[in-house]
């Protein structure tokens, strides 16, 4: 069967080191199934997900109207090294209304109130939402300060199949995108 591996991502998201390497889960053939997750300034400063690890909404999760797969708060010098890496989403069943609430924000990579983050090589998909969403942490919890994301590079990131394709962000001019992959297929 299938396991949740929320407990386990969620606690190396929060560990001190400074490098955090996840590789492809023994238990469900490389795919990490979880529940939303979160990265602060608590966490690593540099998160390598490994070629070939899928991180996958865990089915009849998300029931909340803002829920993203991996959402990066407030977060400063933090570098997502992610060549070959997916995080992946059940757009399918957030849209079945009997189930679900009516939502475009349950996005795939949510980026609120970052200052200098980059994001390389990751590909984001099927989400409810944005593959990216960027702003300020202004509409987030917990308590929030930022009213922009600032010093942004996303390099080499594919966003398809999610419920809204586009790239929402405020962000500031120093801000490099590069590479960017959005496709308008629905």
């Amino acid at each position: 069967g299938t396991r949740d591996g929320t407990l386990g991502l969620q606690a190396a998201l929060n560990c001190s080191a400074v490098e955090l390497v996840v590789d492809p889960s023994p238990m469900n053939n490389g795919v990490w199934l979880a529940q939303p997750l979160l990265l602060t300034n608590r966490g690593p400063k540099r998160v390598v997900v490994q070629e070939g690890v899928r991180v996958e909404a865990l089915p009849g999760a998300f029931l909340g109207k803002m829920d993203s797969l991996l959402t990066v708060f407030e977060a400063d010098g933090v570098t997502i090294e992610a060549s070959g890496a997916t995080l992946h989403m059940r757009k399918e069943d957030y849209i079945q209304t009997d189930i679900y609430n009516h939502s475009e924000h349950r996005h795939a990579l949510n980026i609120l109130g970052c200052t200098n983050l980059t994001v390389h090589g990751l590909q984001t998909n099927n989400s409810g939402g944005d593959g990216v969403y960027v702003t300020g942490s202004g509409n987030g919890k917990p308590p929030c300060t930022r009213v922009a994301t600032v010093g942004l590079i996303l390099r080499d990131v594919r966003s398809t199949h999610n419920y809204r394709q586009g790239e929402p962000r405020t962000i500031q001019e120093t801000d490099l995108v590069v590479k960017i992959v959005l496709p308008w297929i629905y």
